[in-house]
């Protein structure tokens, strides 16, 4: 193990791909053919599930975005990432999503979602801190950092006279052109183009095709893109929020897992406990009400490539080979609390738990500023994680392992012969979500199945299938159910025998 003190250890963007979406190259030999936003047909929404969990995407953040607003989940999802955020107008918080963006507004807000992704994918360069175009003056000081490095990592351009034009805003033609050179730096792969649009030509057309063929836009009806037309804060929340979904689909990006606590919740954290099992190593933090208080804490978990203790800025070091943060909201100060309480809430400050599990190496607990608590979890690598709360005593509970999406699956019989028949069965699946069952690697050439398959009102997928195509062959093989984001959730071995 390496000794995490700010940053991942550095791995080949591609072998970290692998890993991350643990028998990705299946998805061409599905038993199932899968119900991803990839295999649509262009120009259709790619939906944002994948990035952007339900509590991330209800998250009541701005006073002017109603549920009703068509760009209120993306907007809610990318405020809970820190990617995007409002001002203060008359004491209420509010987003201005019918506002246009500016040239540099919209370089903070695609580096902000960049940085999501971990160093070991892919990295900005640092600032350079010189000037790298003609008005670099006139852009302001809260975007030109971001202006800067994404102009580095050449994602972005000046004009023809050698300026940015930081103050001008946005149309929908160059706004293709800053994401799709995004993604591609990202994923270091050339996008797929979809000519499905009948008002584009120039400059931008090759991008904007790019962003159709993902699913990021799908214009504005009629065939029509409308590149001229401004882009919003709100039409940009959408497609940034679409991007980070692609990201999350390919492996490259592990969405936030977010809840929202009550406003009038003060809690401590008195309790760390660890459980390295089998299927997952489990790290339980169990948390105090204030006297008087009610309500759940909420939380913030993700990978990082670096924590930083609050108040201080120090480094929060780790074992392992990656860092999940926990950022717990709704806390109150230690001494806020009775004796023995804070007694308890201090003894666990800046202290470090070792855990001998699979995948979780260590817990380092921070402290508490602004109520909030931080606690970071050193694991072996980026694996899935599920969090659960909770209740007298209120926990939260973490578990980071191969099965930590709490959804099983298993097949009839263990070993099947070929010619024969078999049933595959996932549960623990979200009812009425679609998910497919996939076979790595393929047996057959052209072996494949039926449509996708829902989830029944139990949480439960069961696929029957059977071997009766020619050509298949005997041997190992993997099983595994994804969500329709390309996700995998579990995986068993499979044989496939010529007698079992």
């Amino acid at each position: 193990m390496t000794t995490m003190v700010a940053r991942t250890t550095a791995s080949a963007r591609r072998a970290w791909r692998l890993i991350a979406i643990a028998g990705a190259a299946a998805t061409a030999f599905a038993l199932l053919p899968q119900a991803s936003a990839a295999a649509q047909e262009p120009p259709f929404d790619r939906p944002i599930e994948g990035a952007c969990t339900e509590e991330a995407r209800s998250a009541a953040v701005f006073a002017d975005v109603s549920p009703q607003d068509t760009h209120a989940q993306a907007i809610a999802c990318l405020s809970v990432y820190g990617v995007a955020s409002g001002q203060f107008v008359d004491g209420d918080s509010v987003f201005l999503g019918g506002d246009s963006v500016t040239r540099e507004q919209m370089a903070s807000f695609v580096a902000r979602a960049i940085d999501e992704v971990p160093n070991s994918v892919y990295q900005l360069p640092d600032d350079p801190g010189t000037a790298l175009f003609e008005d670099a003056d006139d852009i302001s000081d809260a975007h030109i950092a971001a202006v800067n490095r994404l102009a580095e990592a050449d994602i972005i351009g000046g004009l023809e006279d050698g300026t940015f034009a930081p103050s001008e805003p946005v149309n929908r033609a160059q706004m293709a052109t800053f994401i799709a050179g995004a993604i591609e730096a990202v994923t270091g792969e050339q996008i797929e183009r979809s000519a499905v649009f009948t008002d584009i030509s120039g400059t931008h057309e090759a991008n904007i095709e790019k962003l159709a063929t993902l699913g990021v836009t799908a214009g504005v009806g009629d065939g029509r893109y409308a590149p001229g037309n401004d882009i919003t804060r709100g039409q940009m929340a959408s497609f940034i929020a679409r991007t980070m979904d692609h990201l999350v689909a390919e492996g490259l990006l592990f969405a936030l897992d977010f809840a929202a606590g009550d406003a009038e919740a003060r809690l401590g954290l008195v309790g760390v406990d660890t459980d390295a099992g089998e299927d997952a190593d489990v790290v339980t933090l169990t948390l105090d009400h204030l006297e008087g208080s009610e309500g759940d804490a909420g939380w913030r978990i993700r990978y990082v490539d670096e924590a930083l203790a609050f108040g201080t800025g120090d480094p929060i070091e780790v074992e392992g080979n990656a860092m999940l943060q926990v950022i717990l909201e709704g806390m109150a100060l230690p001494p806020e609390f009775p004796e023995d309480v804070e007694e308890a809430i201090t003894d666990l400050i800046n202290t470090q738990l070792d855990v001998d599990g699979e995948w979780v190496t260590d817990v380092a607990v921070s402290t508490t500023f602004e109520g909030q608590h931080q606690v970071v979890i050193g694991t072996t690598g980026y694996h899935p994680f599920v969090v659960e709360r909770g209740q007298d005593p209120q926990t939260v509970e973490i578990a980071v392992g191969e099965t930590a999406t709490g959804v099983s699956l298993t097949v009839e019989p263990e070993c099947a012969e070929i010619g024969g028949s078999f049933t595959a069965t996932a549960t623990g699946l979200e009812p009425g979500e679609q998910y497919a069952i996939l076979i790595d690697p393929r047996p057959a050439d052209g072996f494949e199945g039926g449509a996708p398959g829902t989830a029944d009102a139990d949480g439960v997928l069961e696929v029957p299938g059977s071997l009766t195509a020619d050509g298949i062959q005997a041997g190992d093989y993997t099983l595994e159910v994804s969500d329709g984001s390309g996700q995998g959730l579990a995986a068993i071995p499979w044989e496939i025998a010529e007698s079992c």
